[in-house]
């Protein structure tokens, strides 16, 4: 949401209240796009009575309320799983039937605090991946701000092996250019 680019340590009610509003307004733009062009369309099929205008900006800001309470609830649960095969032709044997859990876009930040990040890693736990994945964005903020929220990354398990590696190569961050301090994650996974 668009609450963690103005502001990552707000209150985590205000984080939700900014993510809202950003989206609602971002969301919005389209079906109100959608009206004018109903509304243009209107104008030029010359139709007798008048548009009503007020009627479709309501209805378009109420599917545009909608969208975004849904995204947003979307956005701060605990995602469910998804599960896909994938061949990749000349895979060796050995790696035939392996199980990776891919955990992305976690965004930890005051919004997307400890217990989410818990849970997301407690569902993967759970599925009895061979291997864990994470491939990303990690962080909205500092790393040094959220290394509470980012302790549970480290107890993902997988039965195999758990994947680490530098951080410009597997765990790219998202964070403000002048607050970046790439490897830090390392030392807190």
């Amino acid at each position: 949401g668009g609450g963690m680019f103005f502001a990552p340590e707000l209150p985590r009610w205000a984080m939700l209240a900014g993510a809202l509003l950003y989206n609602f307004l971002i969301v919005a733009l389209f079906p109100l796009l959608a009206k004018d062009a109903l509304r243009f369309l209107w104008w030029a099929c010359r139709v007798k009575r008048a548009f009503p205008a007020a009627g479709a900006s309501w209805a378009a800001m109420a599917v545009a309320a909608a969208l975004t309470s849904y995204g947003t609830w979307e956005a701060v649960r605990v995602p469910g799983v998804t599960e896909h095969d994938v061949r990749l032709p000349g895979l060796p044997a050995e790696f035939d039937g392996l199980r990776a859990a891919v955990l992305v876009d976690l965004h930890a930040s005051a919004l997307n605090r400890r217990p989410l990040i818990q849970a997301i890693v407690e569902r993967a736990n759970a599925l009895s991946p061979d291997v864990i994945l994470m491939p990303g964005d990690f962080v909205d903020g500092t790393v040094e701000d959220r290394r509470d929220d980012l302790e549970p990354l480290g107890r993902a398990q997988s039965s195999r092996a758990y994947l680490r590696s530098p951080i410009s190569s597997l765990c790219p961050l998202r964070a403000p250019a002048p607050s970046r301090r790439g490897h830090a994650l390392p030392a807190v996974l």
